[in-house]
């Protein structure tokens, strides 16, 4: 026996073709049984047979054929949510250290020796803005048209040659990227409370110890196995 919650738990387009195919069988049978109780005569019609047979399939095609489809959308909402949260997780952790690179130009100026702006999870996130909420896309793209202006200013800074970067070391120009990156800086905060409405988990930065000149930072053992120049913490200085 089926109780009334599995029943619900099959759904309402399951039970109305149940019903529909009980109707049709009553159908089907009715004139037989009817002639049966008023003591007529009856006589088997194979019209009537294919009729409700066929009525009965195509009520069965037609349940399971929307079942499949319901299936794929949801599969596939299921995938775009994954795909989502995903993205939104990667760009949250690239944000961090881009955020660490802006502090940099902020505090210390654009005096940079190679490009530390790559952002290649950001352009991935814009180029599929459908897989996200409009405003958190309108965040997006507002923060990199500010990061762009800070990395187009550094990469002009150190592809100058030594005469004209002099020049570059004028308090203006100082001043100019550092009051860009403190401007993109700005924008991270609601970019971030945006992502984790989409699904992205945000990582609280761990900022490692300094290091010592002559000394390199320890590194944990190896997941691969014992590495071939594994040496103890105390003997890691710089040879």
């Amino acid at each position: 026996m089926i109780d009334a919650e599995r029943l619900m738990k099959l759904g309402r387009p399951f039970l109305i073709a149940c019903l529909l195919s009980a109707l049709g069988a009553i159908f089907a049978v009715w004139l037989g049984v009817a002639a049966l109780i008023f003591g007529g005569k009856s006589e088997y019609d194979p019209t009537i047979a294919v009729l409700t047979a066929t009525l009965i399939a195509v009520i069965w095609y037609t349940y399971y054929t929307r079942e499949v489809l319901q299936h794929a959308r949801v599969r596939d909402e299921q995938e775009r949510q994954r795909a989502r949260r995903s993205l939104a997780s990667g760009l949250l952790a690239e944000l961090e250290w881009l955020e660490n690179m802006l502090e940099q130009v902020y505090h210390d100026g654009p005096f940079i020796m190679y490009d530390i702006f790559e952002h290649p999870l950001l352009l991935q996130a814009i180029s599929q803005s459908t897989l996200f909420n409009p405003v958190t896309v309108a965040k997006l793209s507002k923060f990199h048209a500010l990061l762009r202006d800070v990395q187009n200013g550094v990469n002009y800074c150190r592809n100058m040659d030594p005469t004209q970067r002099r020049r570059a070391e004028a308090p203006l120009m100082n001043e100019t990227m550092r009051v860009k990156a403190g401007f993109a800086i700005q924008g991270l905060p609601e970019i971030c409370e945006a992502l984790t409405s989409e699904g992205g988990e945000l990582q609280k930065r761990v900022i490692s110890p300094a290091v010592e000149v002559g000394k390199l930072p320890e590194i944990p053992q190896s997941p691969f196995g014992p590495r071939r120049r594994d040496k103890k913490p105390s003997e890691n200085g710089i040879s």
